[in-house]
């Protein structure tokens, strides 16, 4: 019991040592603030000599809105097969980049080789029918000068030679020839006349099968080509394409190609803002991780807001010669909405935060007197002002030189 009530004595004391030290620590270390204050001259009235001023003014700041979106592939398609077969040779891969009119991947042409090979048969075998040369174009074919029509027109005339001798001799002695054999001539002749006519039917026929059998020709040069696959456009493939051997169907898809050579970048823009919005703005993207920017122009405006952001979403094309951006990168852009707007601007050195609040040393009646402003964008040295201060103002140009009502040497607004 004696020990206990020793210890709390002896701490008690100490306790008592340690507050005292602490005073005479605080109380030398205002003196010698107070001290040095003293010996720097400075109280709130001392005078400011020849300070930093500027007149708030209003400067050229194009109004512009910094948004966000996404680069987009400006193509995509997906490549499919016009003709039917199996898949001989791939020509390319996931990543490939193909210029336009490449060789993707290639079907067996085997059938539709043996099919164009029939129909061009035809097509010779339907020249040579109507008499007309190799080289020879069939536009320059008379249908009166075909080799089977001037046959029957020789039969024609023959004929006609025939019943004007018959009738000649008929004439002179009605006993030389029988009216029965005179008949016979006089029908022989409809019968060359009618073969001649059928004969100017059948090559103008043959003429029209002509082209018929070259449209098919055409058709079937067509579908050989066609087991030829080609890329549409400059692109990037995006999926894998079949393996060969695997047999496609009219329509199905061979690879999917993104064009990456130009890309789309899509914003979105606050509604506020849409009443102002025009093709033609000038728009300047930026890619994270890129030195560069991107200079473009709107080029296409959606006519309507997404019901669910109340936003509007604008493109602008940007190139990518290259392909090194990928589609659907991150990026901003500051939007330039009207190139001739001002507005009224200080140094940026001329604004000091306190708690939370902007704030600038404003002159009046040749004293220092703390105003509260409303900043708006910072573009470099320059703050825009919104609201606390109008043209023509005179404040001072670096605030950690200002003291609450300070006095200014020979200086008014």
């Amino acid at each position: 019991m004696r020990l206990r009530q020793v210890l709390l004595a002896l701490g008690a004391m100490l306790g008592m040592f340690v507050a005292a030290v602490w005073l005479m620590g605080v109380g030398g270390c205002f003196s010698e603030s107070a001290k040095g204050s003293l010996q720097g001259g400075e109280t709130e009235d001392s005078e400011l000599l020849d300070p930093p001023l500027v007149t708030v003014q209003k400067r050229s700041w194009p109004r512009q809105l910094r948004i966000q979106g996404n680069l987009v592939e400006a193509e995509e398609a997906l490549v499919g097969t016009e003709v039917a077969g199996r898949v001989q040779r791939v020509h390319v891969d996931v990543g490939s980049t193909v210029q336009a009119g490449q060789l993707l991947v290639e079907l067996d042409a085997e059938d539709y080789r043996l099919q164009e090979q029939l129909v061009e048969a035809q097509v010779q075998a339907i020249r040579a029918r109507i008499g007309l040369m190799p080289g020879q174009s069939e536009s320059d074919l008379r249908p009166e000068n075909a080799p089977p029509v001037l046959q029957e027109k020789a039969v024609v005339e023959e004929s006609r030679l025939a019943l004007e001798r018959a009738t000649l001799l008929h004439r002179i002695n009605r006993n030389a020839i029988s009216a029965e054999e005179l008949e016979r001539l006089q029908a022989s002749l409809k019968v060359a006349e009618a073969r001649y006519a059928s004969a100017l039917n059948q090559v103008r026929e043959q003429l029209a099968l002509l082209q018929l059998r070259k449209v098919e020709l055409e058709q079937a040069r067509k579908q050989v080509r066609d087991t030829r696959i080609r890329a549409p456009f400059r692109g990037v493939v995006q999926t894998r394409p079949p393996a060969p051997g695997t047999y496609l169907r009219v329509g199905d898809g061979v690879v999917r190609l993104v064009r990456l050579d130009v890309l789309r970048f899509r914003g979105k823009v606050p509604d506020r803002y849409t009443l102002q919005l025009r093709t033609g703005l000038p728009l300047q993207v930026f890619v994270e991780g890129l030195e560069k920017s991107f200079t473009t122009q709107v080029s296409r405006i959606e006519p309507t807001l997404d019901p669910a952001t109340l936003m509007r979403i604008l493109e602008a094309d940007v190139p990518n010669p290259d392909c090194r951006l990928p589609a659907n990168t991150f990026a901003e852009a500051d939007l330039l909405l009207d190139p001739q707007a001002e507005a009224l601007v200080v140094p940026r050195s001329a604004v000091w935060e306190f708690a939370g609040v902007e704030r600038v040393w404003k002159i009046e009646n040749d004293r220092l007197v703390e105003h509260r402003v409303e900043v708006g964008e910072t573009r470099g040295e320059w703050v825009e002002i919104l609201r606390g201060l109008a043209e023509g103002d005179l404040i001072l140009a670096d605030a950690r030189l200002g003291r609450a009502n300070r006095r200014i040497a020979g200086k008014s607004p």
